[in-house]
């Protein structure tokens, strides 16, 4: 590779020497995340596309009652007591997530029905362009997620200071 032993010592005396500065530098960030700040909610959701399938490698837009049809299925999903179970029955995917005050991954519409909720509670069918979602909130206050988030966003604080030094 054309390295001598005398370059790689160099090399990595360098690398050494900028993982301590990057080091101190990210030592020195005041932080200013905290627990409320990174506050989450964990909650349990069903998504379903609800705007076109494929039918014989053909793109077809679904009918009125084919759409009818899903919101009901949901609906049956969201009432019953093992939503993996009943998602299952209609070949739909439960998941979980967790989302706080700045968090921009998830639905707005979902998120807003879901902001209305108490734990436990489970929303009505949340109609948006392309899917229809039910959603339950399982925690107003996952600590867990919380903890993690927290450790993303000193993590985020930490490496502006660094790219700003």
């Amino acid at each position: 590779m054309g390295a001598t032993e005398e370059y790689v010592a160099e090399y990595l005396t360098l690398r050494t020497i900028a993982k301590k500065a990057e080091d101190a530098i990210e030592a020195e960030t005041a932080i200013t995340a905290t627990m409320d700040s990174a506050a989450q909610k964990s909650f349990t959701y069903v998504s379903v596309y609800n705007f076109s399938h494929y039918v014989e490698g053909e793109t077809v837009e679904y009918t009125d009652d084919e759409k009818a049809e899903m919101k009901k299925n949901l609906e049956a999903v969201a009432k019953s007591d093992d939503w993996d179970a009943a998602a299952a029955d209609y070949g739909y995917t439960v998941l979980t997530g967790s989302y706080g005050v700045d968090e921009e991954s998830y639905n707005p519409d979902l998120k807003a029905a879901l902001d209305k909720l108490k734990e436990g509670g489970v929303t009505s069918v949340v109609e948006t362009n392309n899917y229809y979602y039910i959603g339950r909130m399982d925690s107003l206050y996952d600590e867990d997620a919380t903890a993690a988030h927290l450790q993303q966003l000193e993590s985020e604080e930490r490496s502006a200071h660094l790219r700003e030094v």
